[in-house]
């Protein structure tokens, strides 16, 4: 990806790197209610799977109408980061 990985700090709020990796799951829902879920046209659709507090780190969620931001980059470059660090 060419960007610098600048959200590592909310990443590492989000996943914890110890002997293998551990989500925090006061960012999710899925462990505490049910998701919708369904399939539509061949792809999956499901509800949010994260909390607000999610929203609150990392910044409102992207739809899939809306344009890609240089923030939604980054967030994407420091997953990669952190995937690279725990592999």
């Amino acid at each position: 990806m060419g960007l610098a990985p600048s959200c590592m700090d909310e990443i590492r709020q989000i996943v914890r790197l110890q002997s293998g990796y551990e989500f925090n799951v006061e960012y999710f829902r899925h462990h505490r209610e049910a998701i919708s879920y369904r399939w539509t046209s061949g792809s999956p659709e499901f509800g949010d799977l994260f909390l607000p507090a999610l929203e609150k780190l990392l910044g409102p969620s992207r739809r899939p109408k809306d344009p890609l931001l240089d923030w939604h980059r980054d967030i994407a470059r420091s997953v990669q980061a952190m995937y690279e660090e725990a592999f």
